[in-house]
C-alpha cells in the first residue's frame, strides 16, 4: 500500500482536507489565522464551518507544543485555575527556602529574645546544643546554673530552629496560613518551574484538554494535519 504523501501546511491544503475529512464543500468554509499561533512558532488555522469553529496544527507535535504555551501561559497569569497538590510539586523549594529563611531567622530570634533567663535554660536543655559555651555552673551544688553569655544562646536557639523549620519550608507556611494558601503564598515568594509544570500538565492531561474545548478530541487527516473543534 502506497504512503499517503505529506502536504504542505499551506490554508489551500488545510481547507481542502478539512472539507474532505468533514465531508462538505470547500467553499463553505471561512479560514482565518489564530489567535493561538500567537503562542509558538505553529502556525494555526481557525477554520469555520457554519457555527462550528475548528483550530488546525500542522501535525500532532506541533499541537502539543501549543498546549505547552497555553498552560505556561495560564500559569503565569492565573495559577489559581490548577490543582494545588499539582503547583507544589513544582515550587522551587531552595529558593522558597533561602528567601524565607533571614525572616524566620529574625522571627525566632525575637521570641527567644523576649524569654527570661530560666527559660531560655529551658529550652537549652531541651535542645541539641552543647552548654558549657552558655552556662555557669554554680559553686554551690543546690544553686541552679546561669547564663554566661545570653546573646549567644539566643543566637544558636534562633539558628537551630530556624534549619529544623526550614527543612520543610512548605509544612512552615502551612502551619501558619493552612494548606491552601500555603500554595499561593509560596508560589508569591519562590516561583514555580512553570516549563516544567506545563509539560507535565499536557503529558498527563492531553493537549486535547487544553486546547479542545468542544469535546476533548483531536483528530488526525490522512495528511497528518491535526484539527480539533472548539465550539
Amino acid at each position: 500500500m502506497a504512503k499517503t504523501r505529506k502536504k504542505s501546511f499551506t490554508e489551500t491544503n488545510v481547507v481542502r482536507e478539512l472539507a474532505k475529512e468533514l465531508g462538505y464543500p470547500v467553499d463553505e468554509f471561512e479560514v482565518d489565522d489564530s489567535h493561538l499561533s500567537g503562542f509558538t512558532k505553529h502556525e494555526v488555522f481557525e477554520i469555520k464551518h457554519g457555527r462550528a469553529e475548528y483550530q488546525v496544527a500542522a501535525d500532532s507535535d506541533a499541537m502539543r507544543d501549543i498546549a505547552i504555551a497555553v498552560v505556561k501561559q495560564d500559569l503565569e497569569q492565573e495559577p489559581e485555575i490548577f490543582d494545588k497538590d499539582f503547583l507544589s510539586e513544582h515550587i522551587d523549594m531552595d529558593r522558597l527556602r533561602r528567601d524565607l529563611e533571614p525572616d524566620v531567622q529574625n522571627q525566632n530570634y525575637d521570641y527567644f529574645n523576649e524569654m527570661d533567663d530560666d527559660d531560655l535554660i529551658s529550652e537549652l536543655q531541651r535542645s541539641s546544643l552543647v552548654e558549657d559555651p552558655y552556662l555557669t555552673e554554680p559553686e554551690d551544688e543546690d544553686e541552679e546554673p546561669e547564663l554566661s553569655d545570653r546573646e549567644g544562646l539566643i543566637e544558636a536557639l534562633a539558628e537551630e530552629k530556624t534549619k529544623e523549620e526550614m527543612k520543610d519550608p512548605m509544612a512552615y507556611l502551612e502551619e501558619i496560613y493552612g494548606a491552601a494558601e500555603a500554595v499561593e503564598k509560596a508560589i508569591e515568594i519562590a516561583g514555580i518551574d512553570e516549563d516544567a509544570a506545563a509539560e507535565e500538565a499536557v503529558s498527563t492531561d492531553g493537549p486535547e484538554h487544553f486546547l479542545a474545548h468542544y469535546d476533548g478530541n483531536s483528530i488526525e487527516t490522512s495528511s497528518g494535519f491535526c484539527y480539533w473543534r472548539t465550539n
